[in-house]
Formats: structure tokens, sequence, C-alpha cells
């Protein structure tokens, strides 16, 4: 049990390396948004935030279930170890399938906060060639 309280812990202080890490990135993207707005016209737009709450609290979740086993005398009386280590096992794929789905979310999230201005620097440098063969097309 003290083990999947360390790991807890640790998630916790990952959640908020995480949400620290991602506000720097909300803001330079803000920053590059601001300035594309303004030197090239782009469309002005505001970064979408990652949002980890559902990592918290499926993890919590699997804390307080995990509590609720061990202080169940009849659990850790018993003398069924296959139980206990079902149970750990399930709970250990838990905390992988949990990981996954939060690294599954955080790239959407890091596409969303740069695809829109891939996207408006794409449509800015094929206009851009346009006007450039047109200018010299004519001539």
């Amino acid at each position: 049990m003290g083990d999947f309280i360390d790991l807890i812990k640790q998630t916790s202080e990952l959640a908020e390396e995480i949400t620290r890490q991602s506000h720097v990135i909300n803001k330079w993207a803000g920053e590059l948004y601001l300035l594309f707005q303004k030197q090239h016209g782009f469309e002005a737009r505001k970064p979408p935030r990652l949002e980890i709450g559902n990592f918290i609290s499926n993890m919590h979740t699997l804390e307080k279930i995990t509590s609720e086993f061990c202080a169940n005398p009849v659990n850790m009386m018993t003398e069924k170890h296959f139980l206990i280590r079902k149970f750990f096992l399930s709970l250990g794929g838990q905390v992988q399938a949990i990981f996954e789905q939060t690294r599954k979310d955080s790239q959407l999230w890091l596409q969303n906060v740069l695809g829109p201005l891939k996207l408006q620097m794409s449509e800015h440098k094929a206009a851009l060639g346009n006007a450039y063969r047109n200018t010299y097309a004519s001539a």
C-alpha cells in the first residue's frame, strides 16, 4: 500500500508540473498568435488550456479504492494471496490506462494549440507565393 501512496503523491506532483508547463506553452502560443495577428493579420485566437482534471480525479478514485481494499481486514488477513495479487495487478492496469489516456489528451491538446497557427501560416505562405507569382508572371 505504501508504494501505491507514493505513486499517488508522485502523480500529483507530475500533474502540478504538467499544469505549470502547459501554462508556459499557452503563454508562448498566445504571444505567437498575437505576433502573427499584428504582423500578418492572422485571426485572433486564444490557445486552449490543457485540462488534466480527469487524470487527477481518476488517480484519487484509485487511491480511495485501494485504501478501502486495504482497510478491510477480510482482504488483508485472507490466505488468498491470489486475490490481493489480482487486485493490485488490476490496479496497475488501471493506472497504465489512465496515463495512456492522459498522454493522448495531452498530444491532442498540443495539436490544438499549434494546429491553427500552422494552418494560418501555411495559408499565408500560399497567399504570398500566389502574390509573388502573379506579380512576376505579369511582368
